[in-house]
């Protein structure tokens, strides 16, 4: 189990740094910023901020990472399965700014799984 876990709290982190480079990307493409398009931002949302959350929910189920950080993980999937819907749904209008506010959501319910899978190591190290 120990293994299983480790693998969550390693994938937990690497998702959470995927996020950060994702908010980086966006930031990257603007023209307003001397960007040239969202091309590597669209694409790597899709690959690594998109998908990769059902992955950590299997991962913390198997893990029996406990049910608040199954959650937790859950939460992080709804968020991240809605990012491109935002996006696209409202594109030019005031609602697909919530695109925006989802980032820093994402942002914080991934840390928050990071945290909390890395605390249940401890626990089960001190134990």
């Amino acid at each position: 189990m120990t293994v299983l876990r480790r693998a969550f709290a390693v994938l937990a982190w690497a998702y959470l740094a995927a996020v950060v480079v994702q908010i980086f990307l966006a930031g990257l493409g603007l023209p307003q910023l001397g960007g040239q398009g969202m091309e590597m931002h669209t694409e790597f949302g899709y690959i690594a901020v998109h998908m990769t959350p059902i992955l950590l929910i299997i991962l913390a189920a198997i893990s029996r990472a406990g049910k608040a950080v199954i959650w937790w993980a859950v939460a992080t999937a709804v968020v991240a399965f809605m990012q491109p819907i935002w996006v696209t749904s409202f594109r030019g209008e005031v609602l697909a700014s919530i695109h925006v506010l989802g980032a820093l959501v994402l942002l914080a319910l991934s840390f928050q799984v990071a945290r909390l899978a890395t605390v249940r190591l401890r626990v089960e190290a001190a134990t």
